[in-house]
């Protein structure tokens, strides 16, 4: 499978565009637990965090990840998966590796 045809399935079954699938592919090894920041997730795509963040409150409202406040500094969010951005996750691996 291509990597673009790789792209197109996820984004596909989990119904979001392409840069909100690239976020919670950044996010998935970053969020050990206690989530990562946006800081964190632009540094890995190599964007400006504003672009995450702004892309992440998408992902919020489909539940598939959590925006919280950092104690950091002030404007400073922290990213983490739900449990059903997890469960989306876990099947659509099984379904990739099915294909």
């Amino acid at each position: 499978m291509q990597l673009e045809e790789f792209r197109n399935f996820w984004t596909q079954v989990l119904g979001v565009p392409g840069p909100q699938w690239m976020i919670v592919m950044a996010l998935r090894p970053l969020d050990q637990g206690d989530g990562a920041s946006v800081q964190a997730i632009a540094d890995a795509l190599q964007v400006n965090p504003t672009f995450v963040t702004s892309h992440a409150r998408f992902l919020e409202n489909k539940g598939l990840i959590r925006l919280k406040a950092s104690g950091e500094k002030p404007g400073a969010a922290m990213v983490s998966l739900t449990e059903e951005g997890r469960r989306h996750l876990a099947g659509l691996a099984s379904l990739q590796q099915e294909s």
